[in-house]
């Protein structure tokens, strides 16, 4: 489906029927939406959410490979763990690493947001030793394979003019490029609505 130009002016691109994966994890088919703030994608037929903000998102690219994946796919490698949520009492929440940069963000209710807090609070006390040791975060895999494989370029084309509206302040800031007017390095969650 071609790029729409519907009632959120910041749907750049949107895609009907198409499947997403997170892992291995088929979540059914449903809409994607290519947001100027984040990549949403919601299913045709209950209420699952996912949505990426486009800092999470180091690499995205097409992949026709069906030795890697058996559908043809946006490849999306997210840093952080992904899930499906529900779209009921949607709230945002970021997924942070100890250097409190936001890796991630998922829709999910209020109740499971505080659930996920005080898992993520335990997580990261317990992984704190490992990640120095290591240096490894986790990182999520989430493929959107729509019903026409030939829309895969116009995807992957409008995903990389959106992404470059959120560069990586870390990658500019070792380059001698801006920090934020307090001279942190934070990134700032965008009040934008993606739906």
């Amino acid at each position: 489906m071609a790029a729409t130009n519907g009632d959120n002016a910041d749907v750049v691109y949107h895609e009907g029927n198409t499947k997403a994966f997170i892992g291995g994890e088929d979540l059914g088919v449903g809409d994607m939406y290519i947001c100027k703030s984040c990549v949403r994608w919601k299913s045709s037929f209950d209420d699952k959410v996912v949505r990426l903000q486009y800092k999470a998102i180091p690499i995205h690219a097409v992949s026709r490979d069906g030795s890697s994946f058996p559908l043809p796919c946006l490849f999306c490698m997210v840093d952080g763990k992904v899930c499906a949520t529900s779209s009921a009492n949607e709230a945002t929440t970021a997924a942070t690493t100890s250097s409190h940069r936001e890796l991630n963000v998922v829709e999910m209710s209020d109740e499971a947001q505080a659930v996920q807090t005080s898992e993520t609070n335990a997580d990261n006390e317990a992984e704190e030793g490992e990640e120095g040791e290591e240096g490894e975060e986790e990182v999520s895999e989430v493929r959107f394979a729509p019903e026409e494989p030939h829309n895969l370029d116009a995807m992957y084309e409008a995903m990389s003019k959106c992404q470059m509206l959120h560069p990586d302040t870390d990658d500019e800031d070792e380059n001698g490029g801006h920090q934020l007017g307090d001279g942190s390095d934070s990134i700032l969650q965008s009040d934008i609505a993606c739906s």
